[in-house]
């Protein structure tokens, strides 16, 4: 009897546990709780009992408590699931608190995650439309949120046609919540064309900026031209010695939000570089710079070909220059010393942190050279010798110089001179002369290319990792790695002394673009070491 009572309660246990398989729990996690901009979350997780055919719905929820992403998510037969999730997308744009929470079978069976973004995009907006795809008379919804609130700030709603012409625009204030939501009816007289409209959020200046596209269809149906990728021009046919040239042109699709610029290059009638610069694309897709030809290295008269480089895109013009009798020129007969740049964003500060806010930042030199400054940012800058804290010391000064122009300074006597920036006085350089002449100098301790090579082999290896840190699929350490052959192979002579022993912390953007150039045949095999040589010497790169 005993036994038998037994039995029957065993098998009341073992029914009574399996009642409660469907009675499902869910759990989730991250691999860790904090992620920046531009990497991936892994999500894993388990459910308890789960039932057959039943999926898990993931939502991503913003700071803003919008819900920017949703993944349906399958459970393996011991009821694990697993997601990545990419943090580089639009909707990812702001710092905060991000919650990843999933929802198994009910809303009431769910579980969540916190998780920090953290070092967000300068933007710090996000925008997106209710839809990807209008008619004329629809009602465009559109929804966006910001990171931080400004005080006396709103955004500013713009929409471009597919040839980036503005159709509508609005301003609207952002709510308590850090949000704002508009609504704008598709289609008027000033939407002429179908195709990709972009809309454009700008939260009190240009730095805070986001984008998102949608499709369009008109009543009429009318598909927008084709416009060229790219168009330059300058303002003139011909030029002469001291002339000013303007250079303008067009751009498709300009990124601004990322602030790529668009390159231009002056090449002179034997192929060699005499000027290159950079323009920010405008929001209108235009771009401009000026050039001054009354510095070297204008020396030749003959046709010049401008070429600029947009991401992959490229055009060119060209133009006669005349560059006169210039021997009289005390300027044009000094042995050239060196050059340094005024490399693009030095007007705010932060390039004193890393002594780039003229590259190179110390420049040595022999009495009887001269040394020039190009301004390759978009902002007035001056060369002006002396400490910024006592003043000008009267040594030289280049006055304003403006974007795209260059200034030079022959300097007779030895010497440590300091200079800076009058409007920007974070900006600081050094020029070291020494006492000795050029004609003395010995030239076994010089950078030189072998004399008894006529002709510069270079592997074609080298050229191929050119390429890929132009396209950054490697980084600056494995770039410098082909220029250490170079050097280890007596392709480029560097004397020991010259030699600094570990990388440079950052390679200026100027530097990269002479090897994108050179990877795509654009220069010389001979300009390309020449460069290296001067860049080497000068302590811009080190190997």
């Amino acid at each position: 009897m005993a036994l038998h009572l037994v039995l029957i309660l065993i098998t009341f246990v073992i029914f009574s546990t399996t009642t409660i398989a469907y009675g499902a729990s869910i759990s989730i996690g991250t691999d860790k709780t904090s992620y920046d901009h531009n990497t991936v979350i892994y999500v894993n997780g388990v459910v308890l009992n789960p039932m057959p055919y039943v999926d898990i719905l993931l939502e991503v929820i913003s700071p803003t408590n919008d819900i920017i992403e949703t993944v349906q998510l399958d459970v393996d037969s011991n009821g694990k699931f697993h997601t990545s999730l990419k943090t580089s997308g639009q909707n990812w744009l702001l710092d905060g608190e991000y919650t990843i929470k999933v929802i198994y079978s009910t809303p009431s069976k769910f579980d969540e995650v916190k998780i920090e973004l953290v070092g967000g995009a300068g933007a710090a907006i996000t925008v997106s439309t209710g839809s990807a795809y209008y008619e004329e008379g629809d009602t465009i919804r559109i929804t966006g949120g910001v990171s931080q609130l400004l005080s006396n700030a709103q955004v500013f709603l713009m929409i471009f046609d597919p040839l980036g012409d503005e159709v509508a625009n609005k301003k609207i204030s952002v709510g308590p919540y850090k949000k704002f939501v508009l609504e704008f009816t598709a289609g008027d007289e000033n939407w002429i064309y179908d195709g990709l409209y972009t809309l454009r959020a700008i939260y009190s200046t240009k730095d805070r900026l986001a984008e998102t596209t949608f499709e369009y269809k008109g009543i009429e149906g009318i598909s927008a031209p084709e416009l060229q990728t790219i168009s330059v021009l300058t303002d003139k046919p011909e030029y002469d010695i001291g002339d000013v040239i303007i250079i303008s042109g067009n751009v498709k699709d300009p990124d601004v939000y990322a602030g790529i610029p668009v390159t231009i290059r002056i090449i002179d009638p034997e192929g060699n570089s005499a000027s290159v610069s950079s323009a920010i694309p405008t929001v209108a897709n235009t771009f401009s710079t000026q050039i001054s030809t009354i510095m070297p290295p204008w020396e030749s008269t003959g046709v010049y070909q401008v070429i600029v480089n947009f991401r992959d895109q490229t055009a060119s013009t060209t133009f006669l220059f005349t560059s006169g009798d210039t021997t009289s020129t005390p300027q044009l007969e000094s042995p050239k010393g060196g050059e340094v740049v005024i490399p693009y964003g030095t007007s705010v500060t932060g390039c004193q942190d890393t002594n780039e806010c003229y590259i190179p930042n110390k420049l040595q030199v022999r009495t009887g050279e001269f040394v020039s400054w190009f301004n390759n940012d978009i902002t007035i800058h001056t060369v002006t010798s002396g400490v910024a804290s006592d003043g000008s010391d009267g040594n030289f000064n280049s006055g304003d110089l403006n974007p795209g122009f260059k200034f030079s300074h022959t300097f007779l006597e030895s010497g440590t001179y300091p200079y800076y920036c009058l409007y920007h006085p974070w900006q600081t350089g050094e020029i070291v002369v020494e006492g000795i002449s050029v004609v003395e100098e010995d030239t076994t301790d010089s950078l030189v290319i072998p004399e008894t090579s006529t002709e510069i082999k270079i592997p074609s290896w080298i050229k191929d990792v050119a390429k890929f840190w132009c396209s950054d699929e490697i980084n600056d350490k494995n770039f410098l790695s082909a220029i250490q052959y170079l050097i280890d192979n007596d392709v480029i002579i560097v004397p020991e002394t010259s030699l600094v022993e570990g990388y440079a912390q950052k390679i200026p953007s100027w530097i990269k673009s002479n090897a994108c150039w050179w990877s795509q045949d654009q220069i010389s095999d001979q300009s390309f070491t020449s460069g290296l040589e001067f860049l080497i010497e000068n302590g811009i790169i080190r190997v």
